[in-house]
């Protein structure tokens, strides 16, 4: 009977090793398709996923490149680089994905629901969209090495 609940044990907590270090395959730096934006995306002590911008490639000087569309007038002249594009992500195994998160579009100031995925270990989709997943924009990634 001890080893029959040693195993159960065994089973259970590789199971959840499992799961756990499948969640965190998204973490790491990732460069859009078009090569514009590289964002950061890291984990919270509650299990949450967010998504950095650290780097945009743009005619205007870094400094320069605020967050204008705000739909906060306090929060428009504040620099873009380094705030959370993506936040509340959390992972579903069920589904294997990243669920339930809000990303922010500063080209807009609107915030949309989004959903995360990866096609291979260094190709990350990241799908906004609003209300129904009919009316969405799915934009890949690249990891950075």
């Amino acid at each position: 009977m001890n080893k029959i609940l040693i195993l159960i044990l065994i089973c259970f907590c590789s199971n959840n090793l499992f799961s756990q270090s499948k969640s965190d395959a998204i973490l790491g730096k990732w460069a859009s398709e078009k090569g514009n934006l590289v964002l950061e995306i890291y984990k919270t002590n509650n299990s949450e996923y967010k998504a950095k911008s650290i780097q945009h490639n743009s005619k205007n000087p870094k400094d320069e490149w605020k967050d204008i569309n705000n739909p906060d007038p306090d929060l428009r002249n504040r620099n873009l680089l380094g705030i959370d594009v993506l936040t509340q992500m959390h992972y579903d195994p069920d589904s294997d994905k990243w669920v339930d998160g809000i990303i922010y579009d500063a080209t807009s100031g609107k915030s949309w629901e989004a959903v995360a995925w990866l096609d291979n270990p260094n190709q990350l989709r990241v799908k906004g969209f609003w209300m129904l997943k009919l009316f969405s924009k799915t934009v890949s990634f690249k990891r950075v090495k």
